[in-house]
Formats: C-alpha cells, structure tokens, sequence
C-alpha cells in the first residue's frame, strides 16, 4: 500500500526507458562496444560478399538512446572504420576508391540514423514534460496509478493538496473518471480523476 506526500514531485521516468532498461551510460555504451565487435566478427566470418552492415546499426541505436548522440558517431565511426578495415583486402572492387566510397556513404547513413534516432528520444521526452506540464495545471484533483499493481505513479498538486497523505486504495474507492493511458516508462496505468 503507497501512501501520497503532500512533498511529493512528480518524476518522470527517462524516455524510452522501457525498450534498452535504465542502465548507467557507461554499462550501455560498453555493451554497445561489445556488440559491435561481435558484429564485427561476425562480419568478418561471412565474408564481403554476404554484406551485414545493417547490422551495426543494432549496436549504435543502443548507444545512442541510452548514451546520446556524441557516443552514436563515435559507434558509426567505429562501425565504419573497422568495416573499410576488415575489407581492406579483400574487396572485389576494380580500384580502393570504390571500397572507400562505400564506407564514406555507409558512414554518411549512420550520422543521419543517429541524428534520427536522438531526435527521436528528445521529442518522447518533451511529450512526456508536456504531458506531466497539462496534469499539473488542472483545477481537478487527478492522480495516476499502475494497472497491474495499483502502484501511485503521479499525482497533480490538487490531489496531493486535497488528499494529503492517504493511501492509494483509499482513493482508489472513491467515485473517479478513469482512463487507461501508457505512462512515459511503458507501463499500462489508469488517470483517474476525482
């Protein structure tokens, strides 16, 4: 049973929180370095001519939602670099310029994947802040509660101003408009309005 503070501040989960986990940028960035090399080898068993780029695309979009732009160029750049390296020799192109311009337009699609993919996160996260922004500047008392396990996800100043600290069974009794909603971290929640 969770109890509402009238201290309490809303906190939003991070965005996208739900698809790579909540983890440190470091522990994800090295599991996107890890990935990348697997990738890499991989790459490197199957020869030039069963071409697997596309998937170095997997390691540096978890690098970038979960570490941010600078450290998906850097993924892209590595991407790059270790496949021009790989192939250096055994390409099958008339001259090396052809190998280069290959990995010069494979690089060029990673930046635009990574700008993509940060542009991405950066609008869900203002949608969730726009989100939490119009809940708390409503006159009616609204708070937020998890589907499954009727945990207290949000509640608007009205309600902790109204309700204080009583526990979120004793106003899941009390007559509401509810709806179902996807709160920012996934989870299936119910807003209900008092």
């Amino acid at each position: 049973m969770r109890f509402m503070s009238t201290l309490q501040e809303p906190v939003l989960p991070a965005a996208g929180s739900d698809i790579f986990g909540e983890y440190d940028k470091v522990v994800a960035f090295a599991s996107s370095v890890i990935l990348l090399l697997a990738v890499s080898a991989i790459d490197k068993l199957t020869g030039f001519e069963l071409r697997l780029q596309v998937l170095y695309m997997v390691p540096v979009a978890i690098g970038t939602w979960t570490a941010g732009r600078l450290w998906g160029f850097a993924l892209s750049a590595a991407s790059m670099g270790i496949w021009v390296a790989m192939f250096q020799t055994s390409h099958n192109y008339s001259s090396n310029l052809y190998h280069y311009w290959d990995g010069g337009v494979w690089l060029v699609s990673m930046v635009v994947f990574v700008l993509l993919l940060s542009r991405l996160r950066e609008e869900l996260e203002c949608s969730n802040h726009g989100l939490v922004d119009v809940l708390e500047k409503l006159d009616a008392a609204i708070y937020v509660v998890d589907a499954g396990r009727k945990e207290l996800l949000y509640a608007n100043p009205r309600c902790r101003t109204q309700f204080g600290e009583q526990a979120v069974d004793s106003l899941n009794v009390r007559p509401a408009k509810e709806c179902s909603i996807r709160w920012p971290d996934g989870r299936h929640a119910i807003l209900r309005i008092l």
